[in-house]
């Protein structure tokens, strides 16, 4: 699997200006000039729709692009903030570009969600290490647009020279009436890269015009190229990406893996050989297991991972040994690649899992998104829901929404790019017959009538494979409030198996949320009639689970205090303001992967969480890890009259664990 950085917000390429007068522009940077299109959606799952049409090759042609489908998805469409005329580029870095150097590109195509009359196509030669655009040297006059893929020939070939990278753009006139604007997102995802979405013109209104970095928040510009020759040699292949079935697997199990193979040389080789490989050693080779064309195919295959096995990270890889019987020599840089898993043998029983929504009252697709988490929690009764509001619908209303924080903006850039969606254990599901978009959030938008169906076979499934991480440390929560002062103390602590710095990290973070009930607010909301859409005010709308503060001193988590080897204990002070309602607040703590500028997608993962009504406390009664058969996890919490109940409440409480048995823990 790609890993994909994890952006806590827009990156910005820092350049240099160099004494050359063919230097047209230096990138600018950007601010929330772009908006994404709100869709409400439907559960079933759908691939990525194809055009029609498809590109003519030539012979000696071969496509260029961060992905070389046919596919686009016209639900990522975008828009810009200002009116105006703009050109929309990404830049074909050297990963791009690879050995398509010395070709020629011969063809443009840019992909439109909306047709825009006529356009232009321009390349932009860039230098790499300055960051530095020059003039453009290469144009062709688009006369006409349509929806979907627009194809045109250059007028002169252009020439890929070495160390140099492009930008390839293509003009329309932004009129604020239409998303036109094409991302990769769903097509190609975890293949947003910086610099993948530009724009050339005035996008802020702040009478700089330049280009400017859209950033990697919504993936790349639909933009590929048509490239004739290069250095590519006779004999030549590539791995493209690993990916294991699990993150975390006992010794003596089956491990499943997926890796992708093509043929990228100039001849479709005879037979070939692969070898697999666990930590550098060979431990099975492959023969000709998949007739090789020059797209990537997907090959998927077990291995029986050794009884005696160490306890933490592994590493398994794939590599081509021999093409037409001879080792690879030239070109041998994509001809691996590796997949990290690791090997536990204790694990602690699951309490709670977090769901985080990220919604706004001044969405109107939100309330579709409470009413499918509503449904979920019909079905599970193991799910601590926070309402993460953000800001990000608010330009355009003269009402901000009124429960947004400086902290809960910080959650939602990292995690999602748009509402309502929400994260499950903030955990990257690698499976596209659930997470057909591949990414990290998952859009909640669903119509109302199939929210059930939806929280059923989308929602509730996403958890259960978010447990297939076992759970490694347990979460003890102690609240006490002084109503005078309206100071609430808190004390997390709790018990972890031997390994857990091995399998969770040493950096492994603790959070804790105040979450407030019954905020009624202003709530937008888009309702479909035989006139089209329309929009209502809901004025008493009643907000549940809202994030009201982060107690924890870093937003996305301070590290454990150890107490002992395998024991540690978090305290924290801080005063209610003085409009929350403590008897309608709850306090929540997890435990998850750290969050930096540096994490990947599928590596901010929650382990464990708890929940405790303010003031009140919540323990989990542990007879010991479990070391054998399958991990064992609350599935079930009942009161002491048998009383099915979805949290823990005051006095002894009755939880049912999914190897059948039964025990009793107080709740203070």
């Amino acid at each position: 699997m790609k890993k994909t950085l994890l952006c806590l917000f827009t990156l910005l390429l820092s350049v240099t200006a160099v004494n050359a007068q063919s230097v047209v522009a230096k990138m600018k940077a950007d601010a929330n000039a772009v908006v994404k299109k709100e869709g409400a959606r439907s559960p079933k799952v759908m691939k990525a729709p194809a055009t029609q049409n498809k590109i003519p090759l030539d012979e000696g042609e071969r496509m260029m692009g961060f992905y070389t489908t046919d596919d686009l998805d016209y639900n990522w469409a975008l828009q810009l903030t200002k009116r105006g005329t703009y050109q929309i580029g990404a830049e074909f870095n050297k990963d791009v570009i690879g050995l398509f150097v010395g070709g020629q590109i011969t063809k443009v195509r840019f992909g439109l969600g909306v047709s825009v009359g006529a356009s232009k196509v321009r390349i932009y030669p860039v230098d790499p290490t300055t960051g530095s655009i020059y003039d453009a040297v290469a144009e062709a006059d688009v006369p006409s647009t349509v929806k979907g893929w627009n194809d045109v020939v250059l007028p002169t070939p252009l020439t890929i020279e070495p160390n140099m990278n492009y930008v390839i753009s293509y003009e329309y006139e932004e009129t604020l009436t239409e998303y036109t604007l094409l991302v990769d997102n769903s097509v190609n995802p975890g293949g947003a890269v910086e610099n993948g979405l530009l724009c050339y013109g005035d996008p802020n209104g702040s009478g700089e015009v330049g280009w400017y970095n859209m950033g990697t928040t919504y993936g790349n510009a639909c933009i590929q190229a048509v490239v004739k020759g290069g250095s590519f040699i006779d004999d030549d292949m590539a791995i493209d990406g690993i990916s294991s079935s699990t993150k975390f697997i006992k010794g003596g199990e089956e491990l499943t893996y997926r890796f992708g193979v093509k043929n990228v040389g100039n001849n479709l080789p005879k037979s070939y050989t692969l070898n697999v490989s666990l930590d550098g050693n060979v431990v099975e080779s492959l023969k000709d297991v998949i007739a090789l064309t020059n797209s990537t195919q997907i090959v998927e295959r077990t291995f029986s991972i050794p009884a005696d096995i160490a306890s933490g990270k592994h590493i398994i890889s794939v590599s081509v040994a021999d093409i037409n019987g001879a080792a690879p020599t030239q070109n041998v840089d994509d001809d691996e690649a590796a997949a990290e898993f690791s090997v536990y043998t204790e694990s602690m029983p699951r309490q709670m899992n977090l769901v985080e929504q990220y919604t706004s009252t001044n969405c109107g697709y939100c309330p579709l998104g409470t009413v499918v988490l509503s449904e979920l929690q019909k079905l599970r009764d193991d799910v601590i829901w926070v309402s993460v509001h953000g800001s990000g619908m608010d330009y355009g209303h003269s009402t901000p929404d009124p429960f947004t924080t400086d902290e809960s903006d910080a959650i939602g850039n990292t995690f999602t790019t748009g509402y309502p969606t929400a994260t499950f254990n903030r955990y990257f599901v690698d499976d596209a017959s659930l997470n057909p978009d591949g990414t990290l959030e998952w859009g909640l938008g669903y119509d109302s009538r199939y929210a059930a169906q939806a929280a059923e076979q989308m929602i509730s499934p996403a958890i259960d494979m978010s447990n297939t991480i076992p759970t490694f440390a347990t979460i003890n929560i102690d609240s006490k409030y002084d109503e005078s002062t309206r100071e609430l103390s808190i004390a997390v602590s709790g018990d972890a198996v031997a390994d857990f710095k091995l399998l969770v990290g040493e950096d492994a973070g603790l959070t804790v949320y105040l979450t407030e009930d019954n905020l009624v607010a202003t709530q937008l909301e888009y309702v479909s009639t035989m006139f089209g859409m329309t929009t209502n005010e809901i004025k008493d709308y009643v907000h549940n689970n809202v994030l009201r503060d982060v107690v924890s001193e870093n937003v996305y988590g301070d590290k454990l205090s150890w107490t002992g080897e395998t024991s540690y204990s978090n305290t924290y002070t801080v005063t209610l303001d003085s409009d929350w309602k403590p008897e309608n607040m709850h306090v929540i703590a997890f435990i998850a992967r750290p969050v930096t500028n540096q994490s990947y997608i599928d590596d901010v993962w929650v382990n464990n969480a708890n929940m405790v009504k303010l003031g009140e406390s919540g323990t989990v009664g542990i007879s010991g890890v479990e070391t054998n058969g399958e991990d064992v996890k609350e599935v079930g919490r009942y009161s002491l009259d048998g009383a099915k109940i979805s949290a823990p409440v005051k006095g002894i409480n009755i939880i049912k664990m999914s190897d059948g048995t039964t025990r009793k823990v107080i709740v203070k």
